[in-house]
């Protein structure tokens, strides 16, 4: 098994649920309760990149629902979170082979 204290960030981030943090595995509610969640997002030609929602969109925005921020680009990205692209329920193993485009929320584990 791999230490964690092994990994780069950049790897953690392309593989696994973040440090400290629990993956959702239900489906989370579309609304302004994600702000400041962080997400794990797959890009098409990069993979898994670790981002923070940062806003919820208006509801007539028809072609995104949020903004969220990447520190590791430093950029903010708009995306339209849904639940046909959420792999929360997604083994950590089998996450890489999820489709881009796939997201999966995680939160802060309480200490």
């Amino acid at each position: 098994m791999i230490d964690a204290d092994d990994v780069d960030e950049m790897e953690r981030a392309m593989y696994w649920t973040p440090f400290g943090m629990r993956k959702v595995v239900d489906t989370p509610a579309f609304d302004k309760t994600l702000v400041k969640v962080a997400i794990l997002f797959k890009w098409e030609h990069v993979g898994w990149q670790l981002g923070r929602i940062r806003k919820k969109l208006p509801g007539n925005n028809q072609r995104y629902n949020f903004q969220v921020y990447y520190a590791c680009e430093d950029r903010v990205a708009k995306h339209n979170l849904v639940a046909d692209t959420y792999v929360g329920g997604t083994a950590d193993a089998d996450i890489d082979d999820a489709p881009e485009g796939s997201w999966v929320a995680a939160f802060a584990v309480d200490k």
